[in-house]
C-alpha cells in the first residue's frame, strides 16, 4: 500500500459512470480510507456467459485479481462495496413482452420490458432469473473473502441515468460528461440527493433500511421504478469507520 496508515474501500462498479458520481464525494468525506473503483465494464451479476459460476466465486476472484494487481492483501482492506444495476431483474417474466414494431431490443417501460422478438424475450427473462438469484444470494451476505473482509451491495435501479435524470433508456455516448455536468449543477450533496428516492421509511436501524431496501426492489414492478439505496452506502462508510 502507498500509505500503511489508511484501509481501502474498494468500490466495483459497472462502469465509469459510477466512479465520476461518487468518487470525490467519498473521498472527501473519508479522507482517512484510500478509495479505489474497480470498473467491471459489464454486468457481472446477470451475465449468462457465466450462469454456471457461483456468484460468490466470481465477486471474490474478481476482488482477488484486483488485490494481487495492487499488491495487497485482504488485511488491508476495510470493504468491498458493490453497486449494481438492478434492470428491471425483479419482475415477473409475464411482463417481459413483445413489441415486434420496436426498434430497439430492449426497452425499459414503466410497467414492464418490451422485446421485439421471442428470442430476445426468453434471453431476458433467464437474464433476469439469474441476475435476480445472484442478488439475492450477495445481499445476504456481510462479508467475502472468507468472512475476511467487510461487503455491502447497494442499487441504482433500472440504472444510474434513470435515477440522475429520469431518463428510462440512456444512450451509452456522452455518459460520463453528463454526470460530470450534474455535479456541477447540483446543489445537495450527492447522499442527499440519492436519498429522495430511498424506497423506505427513515425510523429504522441502518441494518434494517439496508434490509428493507432490497426487499421493496424486490417486490411487484418496483425494479423498473426510479429508486436506489445508495445513500446508505454513506451511513455504512461512517459506521466501518468508527
Amino acid at each position: 500500500m502507498s500509505n500503511k496508515a489508511k484501509k481501502v474501500v474498494l468500490l466495483l462498479v459497472e462502469g465509469a459512470c459510477e466512479e465520476a458520481l461518487l468518487y470525490d464525494r467519498i473521498r472527501t468525506l473519508f479522507n482517512n480510507n484510500e478509495i479505489r473503483f474497480d470498473i467491471i465494464k459489464g454486468d457481472i451479476m446477470g451475465d449468462l456467459n457465466q450462469k454456471s459460476s457461483n456468484i460468490k466465486n466470481l465477486i471474490g476472484d474478481r476482488v482477488k485479481s484486483y488485490i494481487n494487481k495492487m499488491k495487497l492483501g485482504p488485511k488491508d482492506l476495510l470493504a468491498i462495496i458493490q453497486i449494481a444495476d438492478t434492470d428491471g431483474c425483479f419482475i415477473d417474466e409475464s411482463a417481459v413482452i413483445i413489441d415486434e414494431n420496436q426498434d430497439r431490443l430492449t426497452l425499459y417501460n414503466a410497467k414492464n420490458i418490451s422485446v421485439p422478438n421471442s428470442n430476445q424475450q426468453s434471453k431476458i427473462i433467464e437474464r433476469n432469473k439469474l441476475k435476480s438469484k445472484n442478488i439475492h444470494t450477495m445481499r445476504t451476505l456481510n462479508s467475502i473473502l472468507s468472512g475476511k473482509v467487510n461487503y455491502q451491495i447497494y442499487y441504482f435501479s433500472r440504472a444510474l441515468e434513470h435515477i440522475l435524470f429520469n431518463e428510462a433508456n440512456p444512450e451509452t455516448r456522452y455518459k460520463v460528461r453528463e454526470v460530470e455536468e450534474f455535479l456541477e449543477n447540483e446543489q445537495k450533496p450527492i447522499e442527499e440527493f440519492l436519498s429522495n428516492f430511498l424506497p423506505i421509511s427513515t425510523s429504522m436501524t441502518l441494518e434494517e433500511k439496508y434490509m428493507e431496501s432490497w426487499q421493496s426492489i424486490s417486490a411487484d414492478l418496483a425494479s423498473l421504478e426510479r429508486f436506489s439505496n445508495v445513500s446508505l452506502m454513506f451511513d455504512y462508510m461512517k459506521m466501518i469507520n468508527e
